[in-house]
């Protein structure tokens, strides 16, 4: 055997033993990549698009689709060999917001993040009051909607221990309230 054809031999095996290790350990060139093979393998998706990446208090990559008029949240990490696979702990997967109701609202208390999303195009921001009930502080926060209804704001100071609530007020392009729609509310995914 020449030594082109050891040489051509080599890189063959390595390709192959490479997408064995790929596919045997679930890791993939992308994080995105770890987002669809999620939603594949949850029987959920695709996603219509991703619509955020953000990292999480643990170091991890947190991956928000749309889908299905809810989000779709998937974790992912860097692993060996700079590939990336999903990260340990529990799937969100998809969270759909109740029947007949508009507004799916997302308050993550570990990484200090609140999300959501509207599937009423009036809709251009959101008003979010938060009140601790123990010291009777409040702040409000004004969230901008995008072109898919989602909204986002992370880096919020934690809150007081206590009960916390959420009031949220829907407002059209012109700032104006919209009649108090249904939301689904869910507290630390």
């Amino acid at each position: 055997m020449g030594r082109k054809r050891q040489v051509l031999l080599l890189f063959a095996s390595v390709i192959l033993l490479g997408g064995l290790y790929m596919n045997t350990f679930g890791r993939y060139f992308t994080s995105e990549g770890v987002f669809y093979a999620c939603e594949r393998g949850l029987h959920y998706g695709p996603s219509e698009r991703i619509l955020k990446e953000y990292k999480n208090s643990q170091g991890d990559t947190v991956i928000i689709g749309k889908c299905e008029n809810g989000l779709s949240i998937i974790n992912a990490e860097r692993k060996m060999f700079g590939l990336w696979g999903l990260s340990d702990g529990m799937i969100t997967g998809l969270v759909p917001p109740n029947d007949g109701e508009d507004i799916l609202f997302i308050h993550n208390y570990k990484d200090n993040v609140i999300m959501g999303i509207t599937g009423n195009n009036e809709i251009k921001s959101v008003n979010v009051s938060i009140k601790s009930k123990d010291s009777g502080r409040e702040r409000i926060f004004d969230i901008k909607t995008d072109d898919d209804g989602f909204f986002f704001l992370e880096n919020i100071e934690e809150i007081e221990q206590g009960e916390t609530f959420y009031i949220v007020t829907a407002r059209d392009e012109e700032g104006k309230n919209i009649e108090m729609l249904k939301m689904t509310r869910i507290n630390n995914i």
